[in-house]
């Protein structure tokens, strides 16, 4: 299914050493006009190609709130549209298997 287009949206969260890395590699991978999604706190910094990433018309959306109010929102908005978000999801992959993820994303 991949090898066809590129990935519409890609998220990346703070779950340790590797995100950045990560986030190295899927971006070339993100369609024009996709959606790159950020969430909690890094601890490494990312230099992004922000000519390109424009040309290509694609969107950050970037989101760090732990207020219970959010939280509560989050939840919410899972139940009501969770079966709609899994339909998003084609491969899981740990960080630690990043390349294997992008190669199977490039459909090779």
């Amino acid at each position: 299914m991949l090898a066809l287009r590129k990935i519409q949206a890609i998220t990346v969260r703070s779950v340790g050493a590797g995100a950045v890395a990560s986030l190295a590699q899927f971006l070339p991978l993100l369609r024009p006009g996709g959606i790159l999604v950020v969430s909690g706190i890094h601890t490494e910094s990312y230099g992004l190609d922000l000519t390109r990433f424009l040309r290509e018309k694609k969107q950050l959306r970037a989101a760090h709130d732990t207020t219970v109010r959010a939280f509560a929102e989050v939840l919410r908005f899972l139940d009501t549209k969770g079966a709609v978000l899994l339909r998003l999801i084609t491969h899981r992959k740990p960080l630690d298997h990043a390349e294997e993820a992008v190669t199977l994303a490039r459909g090779k």
